[in-house]
């Protein structure tokens, strides 16, 4: 999942992309391993299995940053992804831009949210 960042972010410097392509991106650098369990079929061949290549998508809601493996990732709790979380991840990280003012603590008495686990038999169920 890094090497695909490192790919992108390098290929962006490189050919002198703007950087609202971080976000609006139709592409990526996948390989076989990182293709298949996004479903992206016959992009990245058996035979190429890891090499990584450029690979682009039908539209941007994969490309940029936010919609790589590792950024999906690290926004995540090991079950299911949030996107409220990835934003704020985004935010921070990647534009530098703090929420403000910081969000206040829940009140008192409110458990935190929990995933739903059940049936559950791995991470990527």
């Amino acid at each position: 999942m890094l090497r695909e960042t490192f790919l992108f972010l390098r290929h962006l410097i490189n050919e002198d992309r703007p950087g609202a392509k971080c976000f609006g991106a139709n592409y990526s650098f996948l390989n076989q391993h990182l293709a298949t369990p996004n479903g992206i079929k016959d992009s990245v061949s058996p035979e190429h299995g890891h090499e990584f290549r450029k690979i682009q998508f039908a539209n941007t809601q994969r490309g940029g940053l936010p919609g790589q493996g590792g950024v999906l990732a690290v926004s995540a709790n090991g079950l299911e992804a949030s996107p409220v979380v990835r934003g704020v991840w985004t935010l921070e990280n990647i534009l530098a831009m703090p929420l403000s003012p910081p969000l206040s603590p829940p009140p008192d008495g409110v458990p935190a949210i929990e995933p739903d686990v059940r049936d559950a038999t791995s991470i990527h169920d």
